[in-house]
């Protein structure tokens, strides 16, 4: 675990620097944005309970994803309005 600050060469902080690769997809979409969604959502599953199919998103990687979203908001919790 690095407690300093990361900086440059010149001592000046240096902030993450990654490249985003973006990706468009186009096509026609029947009803709305949402509907396609749920109805992609259950023909995965459809597929994967009837035929066996891999799942699209693996329980474990849920569970990875909410550990840091969970140790995110411990260490920044919000304000209780209450």
């Amino acid at each position: 675990l690095t407690l300093e600050p990361v900086r440059d060469e010149n001592g000046t902080p240096a902030y993450c620097n990654s490249r985003l690769t973006f990706h468009e997809v186009s096509g026609e979409i029947a009803g709305s944005a949402f509907d396609s969604a749920v109805a992609s959502y259950y023909k995965l599953l459809y597929a994967h309970l009837v035929n066996g199919d891999e799942l699209f998103v693996k329980p474990e990687k849920i569970k990875q994803q909410i550990a840091v979203f969970e140790e995110i908001s411990k260490k920044n919790p919000l304000p209780k309005k209450y």
